[in-house]
């Protein structure tokens, strides 16, 4: 066998012994978010923070690296900008008028595709965990409740030592359609979605019971 044929042998007998584990369509239709989407929330104490959906990209990626013929599973992420309540300077003194934001983050596994709830507010910096649930977990809340809205409690999912710090954020409401609308932190506070901008339209009052 020449090299040209043993190289050949090689990557296809790599390709055909890695196994890929994508997202399931349902679990995609339960991520409401599209590019472009610019969502307002209002916190209980008057201040407005906006954000506009910037990217929604999915990677597949091996579990293991350094397996020979590794799983891959697919992630996809929700991220955005959101603009500053208060306008700082970089190093070379440009105004920062808006901030990176991870929403959301929606992955698959061997047994079943899971949501993470990625969202913290650089604006108030109030502490939030990472709150991991199944896709079939909230499809299931979702239904459960006639208006569509589920609220779930705040709970770190990865319980080590670095992530082992007091969250602020304690519960928050998932909309079917509009994602989150509201965040229920310590001390009374909580940040509402007051509207919901696609396509240069408030689609709020449609969704929002």
């Amino acid at each position: 066998m020449n090299k040209g044929k043993y190289i050949s042998f090689i990557i296809l007998f790599m390709f055909i012994g890695c196994k890929r584990v994508m997202l399931d369509q349902k679990s995609l239709e339960l991520q409401p978010y599209q590019t472009n989407d610019i969502l307002i929330f209002q916190s209980n104490q008057g201040e407005i923070d906006t954000i506009k959906i910037k990217h929604i990209e999915s990677y597949v990626n091996p579990t293991d690296p350094l397996d020979v013929f590794p799983t891959k599973t697919e992630t996809l992420f929700v991220t955005g900008n959101i603009s500053a309540r208060k306008i700082a300077k970089d190093i070379m003194g440009r105004p920062i008028t808006n901030r990176h934001i991870n929403l959301l983050e929606l992955g698959s596994s061997d047994e079943v595709d899971y949501f993470e709830f990625t969202f913290y507010n650089p604006n108030n910096q109030l502490k939030c965990p990472t709150t991991v649930l199944s896709s079939e977990d909230l499809r299931e809340k979702i239904e459960s409740n006639q208006n569509e809205i589920t609220t779930i409690k705040a709970k770190e999912y990865y319980n080590t030592d670095l992530y082992n710090i007091d969250n602020d954020l304690i519960k928050f409401n998932w909309h079917k359609e509009l994602g989150y609308t509201k965040f229920f932190y310590k001390e009374n506070i909580t940040l509402e979605l007051i509207n919901f901008i696609r396509n240069n339209e408030s689609i709020i009052k449609q969704k929002k019971p």
